[in-house]
């Protein structure tokens, strides 16, 4: 149970807080079609666990709500393909509300991999998309295999480092496993998220020690002090942070300069901030056995699960077990919401002549 759950937080039905996002987004601009599409992809991070990239994040990024209102985000854009083969290409994004971009460009790439095996898309110049894994679970819903990553902005230092260089850098992979939810593994490349940081700050609680240093680069416990430091790499804790760091500077590689935009070593959290994506589909029947794949997965997935849970584990899970069961589960009793989040968003919703819906 998460702590918000813990806390009796009022829960809130995820169609209605759809809705509201899709009606906020009309307001700013968006046409119909792409209101729903950008509201979709926030209230699936909601529905699944994610909350820090749904509607907290509508409410106060600058590549949100925030940015509508100020012009820093195009609400009528019309991305262009500025580079292209038959199995990639490049796309600018015209500063578009990223959700709908990200969707776009995952259509794209899926598209070119059902003619040619492979699609990959680039975008440059983007905003914040959401949460990556959403849009390789759109391949995997396809019988395809997808991947999306996306640089950040920089909060980590590098292994033996002080300053920070890198930023979370999220990677998702994701591969169908018939008769069942997809395999999904949606993660940041540090050993936590900045956003864990901000909730223990907020809560006046420690941190585990290897997820972050201070301002000197030494390793800290205080969430308070790790804000004039850095995020740790992946694998810190054991003495393997240049496996985290290595993984980010892929995904640096990928979605920051074969887009063009930049790596993650630079840039500012502003309205002017960019990003870069990268998104693939690979299309199992191209190589060759489709079966033998759909097989695989079952085989892998069941002897993963069937494996016996060290003690005082309930069962051995795969990635995108949680986000499947908690979309089972906040389908039934409701998404919990911060309540500094829910009046942030009835005054959005004062403000764009509409309605946030009341709890459950």
């Amino acid at each position: 149970m998460s702590p918000e759950e813990r806390d009796g937080w009022p829960r809130y039905r995820s169609e209605e807080l759809e809705g509201f996002m899709a009606r906020a987004l009309v307001h700013f601009g968006l046409d119909q079609a792409d209101a729903e599409a950008g509201a979709r992809c926030l209230a699936d991070a909601d529905l699944s666990g994610i909350d820090t990239h749904g509607i907290a994040n509508f409410v106060s990024h600058w590549h949100y709500a925030p940015g509508l209102r100020l012009g820093a985000v195009n609400p009528r854009a019309h991305p262009s393909i500025v580079a292209e083969t038959a199995a990639t290409a490049t796309v600018d994004a015209d500063r578009g509300f990223g959700p709908v971009v990200a969707g776009q460009a995952m259509a794209l790439a899926l598209a070119k991999a059902r003619a040619t095996g492979v699609g990959s898309v680039a975008v440059r110049d983007g905003c914040h998309f959401g949460a990556a894994g959403y849009f390789a679970r759109q391949a995997a819903d396809q019988g395809m295999v997808g991947m999306v990553v996306c640089p950040t902005l920089p909060s980590a230092v590098a292994p033996g480092g002080a300053d920070c260089v890198f930023g979370t850098n999220p990677m998702a992979f994701a591969a169908p496993v018939p008769g069942r939810h997809p395999f999904v593994l949606d993660m940041a490349t540090t050993t936590a998220a900045g956003t864990k940081l901000q909730h223990a700050r907020r809560r006046g609680e420690p941190i585990p020690l290897g997820w972050a240093v201070d301002a000197e680069g030494r390793p800290t416990t205080d969430a308070v002090a790790a804000a004039g430091g850095g995020l740790l790499p992946l694998g810190s804790s054991d003495g393997a942070g240049y496996k985290g760091f290595g993984l980010a500077l892929v995904v640096d590689i990928l979605g920051g300069l074969l887009s063009s935009t930049g790596t993650s070593t630079f840039g500012s959290y502003s309205p002017e901030w960019r990003q870069g994506y990268f998104l693939s589909a690979w299309d199992v029947t191209a190589f060759g056995d489709p079966d033998g794949f759909a097989r695989g997965m079952t085989a892998m997935v069941a002897t993963i699960e069937a494996s016996r849970p060290a003690p005082g584990i309930e069962r051995v899970t795969i990635p995108g077990d949680r986000q499947a069961e908690t979309r089972i589960q906040r389908r039934a009793g409701g998404i919990p919401l911060d309540p500094a989040v829910a009046e942030a968003a009835r005054a959005l919703a004062e403000e764009c002549r509409t309605t946030f819906p009341d709890p459950r």
